[in-house]
């Protein structure tokens, strides 16, 4: 197994959890000019690949998901940009 240290570990690959990453992904270290090490774990890998992969050809998950225009406009802003295009 790989040994990575990262600054945050977010457990949970669901939408609040890869929320929370996009987010935080984004930030820097306070009093540093690097940007946060943020690592996401779930205990589905399937998740994981589904949210990596930009192919389409990679089924999407069959859950039904509503969101609201705020939360809509918050991932827009974030890493989930590529949803929206």
């Amino acid at each position: 197994m790989r040994r990575s240290v990262v600054d945050v570990a977010v457990v949970g690959a669901g939408p609040v959890g890869a929320t929370l990453v996009a987010l935080l992904a984004n930030r820097l270290v306070q009093n540093h000019s690097r940007k946060l090490k943020v690592a996401l774990l779930d205990a589905n890998p399937k998740a994981l690949h589904k949210m990596q992969s930009l192919d389409r050809s990679v089924p999407p998950d069959p859950r039904v998901l509503a969101v609201s225009a705020n939360t809509k406009k918050l991932w827009q802003g974030a890493a989930f940009s590529f949803l929206f295009s």
